[in-house]
């Protein structure tokens, strides 16, 4: 059987396919492209041109493309690659709901005059990377689809049928510039090309190729497939700066130390827990039994709560950990007022070797910087397995909830554990 099918171009970037296809692509971590599409978006020093934004706003869920833009993008496909290259239709497709934020574009360049390789010079190695992605990515937006010859063949031999199935490329259209990377390469855009055969013609078995093929692993995790998983649950996926969290972590270990010198002055081994078992009078059962009962970590925070205790220092740090721990419950209370739930690592590396952490103390206090905001505001947290690193080593993810909504935390905890799968 012969026929023909059509591949339709890629719709231009929204945030969150940026993100994918910047991960696929460049190997770019969801950060890393945000900030570099922030830089674009804010401007850069092009030369001749002065300080310019050479991107459209980088938040976006559209996939609109402004018509001024469309009549520019097709004048410049006809003039580098033809007319037949130019699309019949405008390829941006409004979503059919009311999430869609109307006022904005899909991601794209503000000059489709300014090629990549025009402003190459005027951008860092990875600004460039980014850019030509976005640009060509837009370009290829506004090109015509690529079409396939396609045959499919079915042989019988006796008892069995085999099938085989061919296809060719007739008319590039949008690939001759842009090719969009697949989760997994299955091959769907390849050429595959079968002898010339007749109806009926009779085949002769000369050989035949025994192939094992094995079940491939998930794929590596990145962000950018978490959110892909999510956004196909029917999630709607938003990046934002929840703020203060760089002042987590010290606020966090002022206040929990001051708790832990304010509580465990009590423990003296008298009516419960470990009691020493060489001491000379109550004094010195005292001093042993807390010595040799607490361990290193125990006796610096009972030393740091001690200090940011005592007079002089109680406004100077405990009151302004309270401070800052009421001013990050209020920016959760914000960010919950419009999402659901709140993604984001459970640490800033995998799992370090036993008992490593301990001999560097700051090390380990900033290994909870992802964690530890949840604790000060007091909302439900849960962490799932989401993958493993190159080495093999288990990497989490972890979803917040907002006070008294752990119901739909762990609707959603469970909807991305279905989606995803089982981690060995």
């Amino acid at each position: 059987m012969v026929g023909e099918k059509t591949k339709k171009v890629p719709l231009p970037f929204t945030t969150s396919t940026l993100q994918q296809e910047a991960a696929k692509q460049l190997n770019f971590p969801t950060q890393k492209t945000m900030r570099l599409a922030q830089q674009l978006y804010e401007g850069i020093d092009i030369a001749g041109h002065g300080t310019i934004g050479i991107i459209t706003y980088l938040r976006t869920d559209s996939t609109r493309v402004a018509k001024e833009a469309q009549l520019v993008a097709a004048d410049y496909i006809k003039e580098v690659y033809g007319e037949e290259y130019v699309s019949e239709h405008h390829k941006s497709k409004a979503k059919d709901d009311k999430q869609i934020q109307d006022a904005h574009e899909a991601i794209r360049p503000t000059y489709v005059d300014l090629t990549p390789e025009k402003v190459k010079s005027s951008l860092t190695n990875d600004q460039y990377k980014l850019y030509n992605l976005i640009y060509n990515r837009f370009i290829a937006s506004q090109m015509s689809s690529a079409e396939y010859d396609t045959i499919s063949v079915t042989i019988n031999a006796g008892e069995y049928n085999f099938k085989a199935n061919g296809q060719s490329i007739k008319f590039k259209g949008f690939m001759k510039l842009y090719v969009e990377t697949k989760d997994q390469d299955n091959g769907e855009d390849d050429e595959l090309l079968l002898p010339s055969l007749e109806l009926n013609q009779k085949l002769k078995n000369e050989k035949i190729d025994i192939k094992q093929s094995f079940t491939e692993p998930p794929a590596r995790y990145t962000e950018a497939s978490l959110v892909k998983t999510l956004e196909e649950k029917g999630a709607i996926v938003e990046e934002f700066d929840l703020g203060l969290v760089e002042y987590a972590i010290p606020a966090y270990y002022v206040i929990a130390a001051a708790e832990a010198s304010s509580n465990l002055e009590r423990f003296d081994g008298v009516k419960y827990g470990f009691r020493a078992k060489d001491y000379d009078g109550l004094h010195s059962m005292y001093k042993k039994t807390r010595s040799e009962g607490f361990g290193p970590e125990v006796k610096r925070r009972i030393m740091l709560g001690s200090f940011v205790l005592s007079s002089g220092y109680y406004d100077a740090y405990y009151l302004k950990a309270l401070r800052v721990k009421a001013m990050i419950k209020k920016a959760f209370d914000e960010a919950f007022a419009k999402y659901d739930v709140i993604l984001g690592p459970v640490a800033p590396t995998t799992a370090p070797k036993l008992g490593s952490s301990l001999a560097d103390p700051i090390k380990m206090y900033l290994g909870d910087i992802y964690t530890i905001s949840v604790n000060l505001a007091g909302l439900p947290g849960i962490s799932v397995p989401c993958g493993k690193d190159d080495n093999g080593l288990p990497i989490g993810v972890q979803l917040i909830g907002d006070c008294f909504n752990e119901k739909k935390l762990i609707q959603t905890a469970y909807a991305y554990e279905q989606a995803r799968g089982k981690f060995e």
